[in-house]
């Protein structure tokens, strides 16, 4: 009888735990992605023709480079994080995704305009879409 009732127990559990596992929400899914994408695109332009080439706008014209802008503003997160991290290059990504351009005479000017827009622009749901799907996932918990 014991045995039969943990049985049961053990499956009733086990039928309810994925209820209140979390689910991975849009940022997360996007993460992910630009994580994979990013790998793929490190290894890429690490190797002929992408490797040899002195201005790293062209590294964008990879195919891992076309994905990662195809990401759009999902991907602007993950990009101004790489750019916090002084690889500037991203930055080429994500003037491309908000068509903005910006000068400096050197990267690290480049940069810090970047960051600078991101810092006055990441709560906007405008260009910070995970900010409408949080709040959209918030309202959906009660």
């Amino acid at each position: 009888m014991k045995k039969k009732i943990s049985l049961v127990m053990l499956l009733a559990i086990s039928l309810c735990l994925p209820a209140f596992a979390k689910t991975e929400n849009e940022n997360d899914k996007a993460e992910k992605e630009f994580q994979r994408l990013k790998a793929v695109f490190e290894d890429e332009i690490s190797y002929p023709p992408y490797s040899d080439y002195t201005f790293t706008v062209r590294y964008w014209d990879s195919e891992s480079g076309r994905n990662i802008i195809a990401m759009g503003k999902m991907a602007l997160p993950f990009i101004m994080e790489e750019v916090k991290r002084g690889n500037s290059w991203y930055a080429v990504a994500a003037a491309r995704i908000t068509g903005i351009k910006m000068r400096g005479p050197t990267a690290d000017d480049l940069n810090r305009q970047w960051l600078e827009w991101w810092d006055e622009n990441k709560n906007n749901p405008d260009w910070n879409i995970f900010i409408a799907s949080t709040v959209a996932e918030q309202q959906q918990e009660y």
